[in-house]
C-alpha cells in the first residue's frame, strides 16, 4: 500500500488498488487451506509470487487509467481506453505466465506440481481481479476524483 501511495500519490487510489492484490493472495492461500495443501518451501513462495505479479499488473492498469482519466475526464472512458491498451497486454502476459507455470504439473515431484498449478491459479485470479474487480472498484469508489463536465472534455487536447 505504501508503494502504491508513493507511486500514485493519492490515498484513495492506493486503497482501491490494494484490494485486488489482497483478494488474490487471500483466495490462493484460502484454496490451499481448503484443499489441505500444506505450507512448505515450495507452496509458501506462492503468496509472494501472487502478490508480485498481481501488483505489477495493477500498477500498469492504474497508471494507464489515471493517464486516460486526465485525457477524457470520465471514469468510464478511462476504463475503456485502459482495457483496450494495457488491459490487452495484461491479459496476454497473464495467460502466457499461466501456461508457463502449468507445465510444472508434469513434474514427478509433488511440491513442484502444487507450485506450478497454484501459481497458474493465482495468475488466473490475478487476471480476474485486475481486469474485472479493479475497474468495478474504480467505478464504485471514484478514487480519481469527480469527472470533468462534458463541455470541458471537448476542449482538452492532451
Amino acid at each position: 500500500m505504501l508503494i502504491f501511495l508513493l507511486l500514485f500519490r493519492k490515498l484513495m487510489v492506493a486503497a482501491v488498488a490494494i484490494i485486488p492484490n489482497i483478494t488474490i493472495t487471500a483466495l490462493v492461500l484460502g484454496a490451499m487451506g481448503w484443499l489441505g495443501i500444506p505450507l512448505d518451501i515450495m507452496t509458501i513462495t506462492i503468496a509472494a509470487i501472487c502478490f508480485g505479479t498481481a501488483d505489477d499488473n495493477t500498477i500498469h492498469y492504474v497508471h494507464r487509467m489515471m493517464r486516460e482519466f486526465k485525457r477524457h475526464g470520465s471514469d468510464e472512458q478511462a476504463i475503456e481506453q485502459a482495457h483496450t491498451t494495457i488491459g490487452r497486454a495484461v491479459y496476454y502476459t497473464g495467460n502466457a505466465v499461466m501456461l508457463g507455470f502449468s507445465i510444472l504439473a508434469t513434474s514427478n515431484f509433488v511440491p513442484t506440481i502444487y507450485f506450478g498449478l497454484l501459481t497458474a491459479f493465482s495468475m488466473m485470479v490475478a487476471l480476474f481481479a485486475n481486469l474485472v474487480l479493479l475497474p468495478r472498484l474504480i467505478l464504485l469508489f471514484k478514487p480519481l476524483g469527480n469527472p470533468l463536465p462534458a463541455w470541458v472534455c471537448g476542449f482538452r487536447h492532451t
